[in-house]
């Protein structure tokens, strides 16, 4: 056995199958009562004994106050690669001990109410291989402990991302320049690797907003973008098409994005979209002119001009793509039907340009057609070797349509579930 997700129990079944695969056993996931409680001592040395584990996720609960826990904790988290701490307690005035190190911890994250700060920074101060640091804490994280502290102690970190922080944007601008300092003073084989991330205000009032778009244009002239690996863009209200297509023209390194929407209109006449590397691709992407909502007033005989095309040729350049997903959208209070009715509109046409996207294994229209059309879906089937999984919504109206669905769903196994009341019919056609 090579991991575990435990149903929510600390009894004698759990503490028996984690101790009878002690040899094998890599992964822990989701360990943890239904109702915080304390974890036994016993469940603790047991993971100790697991040589093995790699990857260990705690959730709710309270570690014991015994002596032997600071053994057995140290001894456990030595030996982790990715550890995640969703509320759990330490005893009272727990410290980590000054001459443990985690040699191998690569991924921290924490998520706790109050005493994050007493074991989370340490730890992640004695883990020299960090690559990923997650704070998440109603104590507010000191822009001094960043970068004092986490910063020089975390030199191969490429993620850092502190929920709830209270900054203002002079206090961002700072923590821009420490990390670009780091970078900028050590060079060679030994030097740091850049920041992968950068964690964007979300939405709330116009001053807040008018913050994120200071902090956005400070980064950008810092030339934070082409460091960028990973941007996500949900929720952020300030966000609109044509920062989505100014990160897209700007990050060289982006290898995933997702975004509330981008304007097919705006990719048109934009620059040349730079990210190469781009593996995954999930937004709204509206076919209507900006601000009309009229997506069905195309004129549909307008090939030539359909900014379908501009906006496939342009995803069609990145090979790499595995996932395209445009059928999700966050900010549902900017939400038009005419833009659903658009797309599925235009679907038929532009799916063709999408033809050299050989990587591709999961695919999602916010619309597969406006009636079912399974010569569109085994194109997919046919020009995308890796496929595995479309996502799209078929109107069912009229009894032939029923009749066509109900052979997709014997050509191919589907799970169907109800996700909205407008839309009753929700597939998930996968191809394995």
């Amino acid at each position: 056995m090579e991991d575990y997700k435990d149903q929510g129990r600390f009894d004698p079944p759990t503490l028996k199958l984690i101790r009878s695969n002690a040899s094998t056993l890599r992964e822990i996931h989701r360990l943890g009562p239904i109702i915080k409680r304390t974890l036994p001592i016993e469940i603790m040395e047991a993971m100790a004994d697991c040589s093995r584990l790699s990857t260990l996720k705690l959730m709710f609960t309270t570690l014991p106050p015994e002596p032997a826990l600071l053994n057995s904790v140290t001894l456990l988290f030595s030996r982790l690669k990715v550890l995640s701490l969703t509320v759990v307690v330490f005893p009272e005035k727990f410290s980590w001990p000054e001459n443990v190190c985690l040699p191998l911890l690569e991924q921290l994250r924490v998520t706790c109410p109050d005493d994050t700060l007493t074991y989370a920074i340490p730890m992640a101060c004695h883990s020299p291989n960090l690559k990923v640091l997650e704070i998440e804490s109603t104590v507010q994280l000191s822009l001094d402990c960043v970068i004092g502290q986490v910063l020089p102690s975390c030199r191969q970190l490429e993620v850092l991302r502190i929920a709830h922080i209270n900054w203002d944007t002079v206090g961002r601008h700072e923590l821009v320049d420490a990390v670009l300092s780091r970078q900028s003073r050590q060079s060679g084989t030994n030097s740091p690797p850049p920041f992968k991330w950068v964690d964007l205000p979300k939405g709330g009032n116009e001053h807040y907003c008018n913050e994120a778009k200071i902090y956005f244009n400070y980064i950008e002239q810092r030339g934070v973008f082409a460091m960028l690996g990973a941007i996500d863009l949900r929720f952020c209200t300030w966000v609109t098409s044509l920062y989505v297509q100014k990160l897209l023209c700007s990050c060289v390194n982006l290898r995933a994005i997702q975004a509330e929407e981008i304007y097919a209109q705006d990719v048109e006449h934009s620059p040349p979209w730079v990210c190469h590397q781009l593996e995954y691709f999930k937004m709204w992407i509206h076919f209507a002119e900006r601000g009309t909502g009229d997506a069905a007033a195309v004129d549909s005989t307008a090939v030539s001009q359909d900014p379908t095309h501009a906006i496939f040729n342009r995803l069609a350049q990145f090979r790499r793509l595995c996932v395209l997903d445009t059928s999700h959208r966050w900010g549902s209070w900017k939400y038009r039907p005419a833009d659903e009715i658009g797309m599925c509109y235009r679907l038929g046409r532009g799916l063709e340009l999408l033809e050299p996207l050989k990587r591709i294994h999961y695919i999602g229209f916010c619309e597969l057609l406006p009636e079912p059309r399974e010569e569109d879906i085994m194109f997919m089937f046919k020009n995308w070797p890796n496929l595995r999984s479309i996502r799209g919504k078929i109107h069912v109206e009229k009894e032939e349509d029923r009749e066509r669905v109900n052979r997709l769903t014997k050509r191919f196994e589907v799970d169907r579930s109800i996700t909205s009341h407008d839309n009753p019919f929700n597939y998930i056609i996968s191809l394995y």
